[in-house]
């Protein structure tokens, strides 16, 4: 078998810039990552606790089955985005099991979405906060229902408010059910389970 001869040297000067280059590169990565999933900067996530709000990946830890993984696909898929004021401000998306079935987790920013419906056609169920940055989850809910592949997949529109035109506003935008902040664990799980069996 013919083996290639490499012209790399170890030894080299360039070998070692390039390698401390790499190292440096994996550090800032790693801290990256690190702030990601901790949920942003730490005086950005006791802000947010402070407001009485749970933190994208905290939630998402109570949404999936007790004791089973969330495999998230990029933590860092949207670094930098809204100049990294928000708590866990990027894009979480992944899979966990719900209620016993896998399902695909989309977090935060409707557009973002959007595009990831496009790409991903075989989701069962949306959880949709309805107060999201660049698209709020009506236009979203609305955007979604014009889709003629999405037209009946289950919406479940989250909102802070509790009024009646609130829930009429969620359900004129096309959700299938609706609930009001804080949420109530177990009567999700029941949505959730009436939506996914049906």
């Amino acid at each position: 078998m013919a083996q290639l001869e490499s012209q790399i040297d170890p030894r080299s000067e360039m070998f070692s810039e390039n390698s401390q280059g790499y190292e440096r590169l994996l550090e800032i990565w790693s801290d990256r990552m690190g702030e990601a999933t901790a949920g942003g900067r730490q005086s950005l996530v006791d802000r947010h606790h402070a407001r009485g709000k749970i933190l994208v990946r905290d939630r998402i830890d109570r949404l999936i089955d007790p004791g089973t993984a969330f495999l998230e696909f990029s933590p860092l898929a949207a670094w930098g985005q809204y100049k990294n004021e928000l708590p866990s401000a990027g894009i979480v998306t992944g899979i966990g099991i719900v209620s016993g079935t896998p399902c695909v987790i989309i977090a935060n920013d409707g557009r973002r979405a959007l595009d990831l419906l496009e790409g991903q056609p075989n989701i069962d169920l949306i959880i949709m906060d309805v107060m999201m940055p660049v698209m709020n989850g009506y236009e979203t809910t609305k955007r979604i229902r014009e889709h003629k592949l999405f037209w009946d997949i289950p919406i479940i529109a989250l909102t802070a408010k509790a009024m009646p035109e609130d829930k009429a506003k969620c359900m004129a935008a096309g959700a299938s059910d609706y609930l009001a902040k804080p949420v109530d664990e177990m009567t999700l799980l029941s949505m959730l389970r009436v939506w996914l069996y049906r």
